[in-house]
């Protein structure tokens, strides 16, 4: 009990800071009265209405988004001492123009200073700064963690800004997992393909030396016919030879039998 009791009570002081600062972001008007309302207010220079208007056209709550407008009625509520307006004004300044880190650093460290000591406006602007990657290194996550922070505090209403920041996020995470999944199925390609040509290269080599053997059996088989056709050859004259011998030879030896036997 005393541990709620304590929550409900830091709750309560955390709010009372924020309302006397008198700079908490309200987004959470999106009728078109409470437009009317805040213009009429703003009409008659009142800073703060000024400023949320300024908010209501940035954000296009209530109304058509309009930065110029925006602009203009941030200008007067910064004319009249309203920091937060100041920092809208340079923070859509540097969504244009580029983080200038000369001009710009002191104004960041300013932001986070803020931002540190739980200032809605700060913690909301800083988020900003994280999701869109100006003047820090993008970082959703951690956009998300200051906005659940400024919620929890109930210091504006970051509901829209949430949902937003999730849905890259989720983008992102799918954009990834794609990538991921095509990398996967690249490399499974050029393993296959790697594999195929070690199998291609095996079968060529196994070709090379099929033909390499083939072309060694022909060459040794003609070279068997021709030791072949050349020993015929050879025995035919050898005959030849041995015919004309045996006939001369034989023809001397039977004409003498002959004689004997008269």
């Amino acid at each position: 009990m005393m541990r709620y009791l304590n929550r409900i009570v830091f709750f309560i002081l955390i709010s009372f800071a924020l309302s006397s600062s008198g700079y908490a972001m309200d987004v959470s008007s999106q009728s078109s009265g409470v437009f009317k309302f805040q213009q009429k207010l703003a009409a008659n220079g009142n800073s703060r209405a000024q400023y949320k208007l300024g908010t209501m056209y940035e954000t296009g709550t209530g109304i058509e988004l309009d930065i110029k407008k925006a602009k203009h009625w941030y200008g007067l509520s910064a004319a009249a001492g309203v920091k937060a307006a100041t920092d809208r004004m340079t923070y859509l300044t540097i969504k244009e123009q580029g983080f200038d880190q000369e001009k710009n650093s002191a104004w960041l460290k300013e932001v986070k200073n803020e931002a540190g000591r739980s200032n809605g406006d700060s913690m909301f602007l800083l988020a900003q700064l994280y999701r869109e990657g100006l003047g820090v290194n993008k970082d959703l996550n951690k956009a998300l963690e200051i906005l659940d922070q400024v919620s929890l505090l109930g210091a504006a209403d970051v509901d829209d800004e949430i949902a937003m920041i999730q849905a890259e996020v989720e983008a992102n995470n799918k954009v990834k997992q794609l990538a991921k999944r095509r990398n996967k199925e690249e490399a499974a390609r050029l393993a296959q393909q790697e594999i195929q040509q070690q199998v291609d290269q095996q079968a060529n080599k196994e070709q090379q030396i099929a033909q390499q053997d083939a072309t060694a059996e022909a060459e040794q088989a003609a070279k068997i016919r021709r030791y072949e056709k050349a020993m015929m050859q050879l025995q035919q004259e050898q005959l030849e030879i041995d015919k004309q011998q045996a006939w001369a030879t034989g023809g001397v030896t039977a004409t003498a039998t002959v004689d004997d036997e008269f």
